[in-house]
């Protein structure tokens, strides 16, 4: 058996790479993106124009797309809003994947985070 593990990049310039790669499973990673509070026709457009805190969405959405049971994401949180923070929560204690993940909320950290490993 493999380990199958995704990530999460800090930079958002993946993007271009997101959109022709994004997942195994495309109707997931659609459902994500709605959760995410994207439109449908957001789905059409090009990517490179999305805002900061919409490209993180779809990073965040290709990498929980995609069937894995290790995830590694460099600041998840960085220019998402309140909202969709909370709806990434909800997620994260929904999944028995193990997580490694830098993140400066502290929120954050005690909601999802099981172990930690300060540095």
């Amino acid at each position: 058996m493999w380990l199958k593990a995704t990530f999460l990049p800090y930079f958002t310039f993946y993007v271009a790479f997101c959109q022709t790669f994004f997942c195994e499973d495309p109707d997931l990673f659609f459902t994500l993106l709605r959760k995410f509070d994207f439109s449908r026709e957001a789905f059409q457009r090009d990517a490179s124009g999305f805002s900061m805190g919409q490209q993180k969405k779809l990073l965040l959405a290709a990498s929980m797309a995609r069937p894995a049971h290790l995830y590694l994401w460099d600041e998840p949180l960085n220019y998402i809003d309140l909202e969709s923070r909370e709806q990434i929560e909800d997620m994260l204690r929904d999944t028995q994947a193990t997580l490694v993940f830098i993140e400066h909320d502290r929120h954050f950290v005690d909601s999802v985070a099981t172990e930690l490993v300060e540095l």
